[in-house]
C-alpha cells in the first residue's frame, strides 16, 4: 500500500466524514498492472478493494456528486467491469451520447442492461441486437445510433419468450420493452 493507503484514506474521509476509520478498511491497493507509459501525462490507475461493500457503494455515490482533486489532479472513480461489458458499453456510445444530448437520463445494470426512464415508463435494453427497436420506442430516429454496431447475428435461434401472463394468456414479446412500475 505504501503511500497510496494513507492518501486514499484521507480522500475517503473527506467524501464520507461520517465513516469511522475502521469502516474505511482497505483490503488491497495497488497500481494497475501494466507498464507505465514513458511520456504519460497522468499516472496509472489505482485498483482498490474495500473491505465493506456498503462503504464502497457510499464512496461511489459520494464521488459522483463531488469533484475530486489531489494536488491539482482530477480523480475519478470507476467500477471494475469485465472486458466484455466494457466492449458492449463502448458499442452503445452513439446511443448514450444521443441520450445525454437530449438530457434523457439512463443507467447501467449488471451484467449488461441499459435502462431509460422516460414519460413515466422504464425502458430496458438487454441485448445490443435490439438497439434499433429500443431507440424507436424512445423516439430516437437517428441512423447514427446503429451505424457502428456489429451486424445482428442470425444464428441465435428463436428469440426467448417469457411465460404467458395469467391474466391474458398472451406471451410477452421479447426484446426491449417497458418495464412495469411497482
Amino acid at each position: 500500500m505504501d503511500a497510496l493507503g494513507p492518501t486514499l484514506r484521507k480522500l475517503f474521509c473527506g467524501l464520507l466524514p461520517e465513516a469511522t476509520p475502521a469502516e474505511l478498511l482497505l483490503d488491497r491497493v495497488h497500481r494497475a498492472l501494466r507498464a507505465p507509459m514513458p511520456n504519460a501525462t497522468h499516472p496509472r490507475d489505482i485498483i482498490i478493494r474495500m473491505h465493506y461493500f456498503q462503504i464502497k457503494e457510499a464512496l461511489m455515490r459520494a464521488a459522483r456528486d463531488t469533484p475530486l482533486q489531489i494536488e491539482g489532479h482530477k480523480i475519478s472513480f470507476y467500477q471494475d467491469l469485465a472486458p466484455t461489458t466494457l466492449r458492449k458499453r463502448r458499442e452503445l456510445r452513439p446511443l448514450t451520447q444521443e441520450l445525454a444530448r437530449r438530457n434523457i437520463q439512463y443507467s447501467w445494470g449488471h451484467p449488461f442492461k441499459l435502462q431509460v426512464r422516460r414519460h413515466n415508463r422504464t425502458y430496458t435494453l438487454h441485448n445490443i441486437a435490439d438497439v434499433a427497436e429500443f431507440a424507436k420506442q424512445l423516439g430516437l430516429t437517428s441512423t447514427n445510433l446503429t451505424a457502428d454496431l456489429p451486424p445482428r447475428r442470425t444464428d441465435r435461434g428463436p428469440p426467448p419468450r417469457s411465460t404467458p401472463s395469467s391474466a391474458t394468456n398472451n406471451p410477452t414479446p421479447s426484446g426491449p420493452h417497458p418495464t412495469p412500475e411497482n
